[in-house]
């Protein structure tokens, strides 16, 4: 399956907005507006966390099953699923302990940077070839 330029960018696009967000949300001002963030912006973190999330699993699967050597873009699109997890997994504490959700935003930007070191390094085994 040829990826285009547009589905390239959309997915380093997603990516740096995940480690972006997930970084500011663990910075000092970010874990004061964390309180405050209104629970319809929690909800839609939830269910368009949930659904990237699901889509990257699906994503990681077929590109595991599809070629013999998928397993670098496998790891990751299970990168960016697990990011995403961790993301809805903040918004679902959300009120009950600011430390767990320091711990899961901690542990989506370090999925999501992982996600695009691979993305990075198999951009450069591709253009190599």
């Amino acid at each position: 399956m040829a990826r285009t330029a547009g589905r390239r960018l959309a997915e380093y696009g997603l990516a740096w907005l995940v480690i972006v967000v997930s970084l500011a949300l663990l910075s000092p001002w970010g874990i004061a507006q964390r309180h405050s963030l209104e629970p319809r912006f929690a909800l839609m973190a939830i269910v368009f966390g949930t659904l990237s999330g699901a889509a990257f699993l699906v994503t990681g699967v077929m590109r595991l099953l599809a070629t013999r050597n998928g397993s670098l873009a496998a790891a990751s699109a299970f990168c960016i699923a697990i990011s995403s997890f961790a993301l809805v997994a903040t918004f679902l504490w959300a009120g009950r302990s600011p430390t767990a959700q320091s711990y899961t935003l901690s542990g989506a930007a370090l999925f999501m940077i992982t996600a695009a070191v691979l993305q990075l390094r198999a951009s450069d085994r591709s253009g190599s070839m």
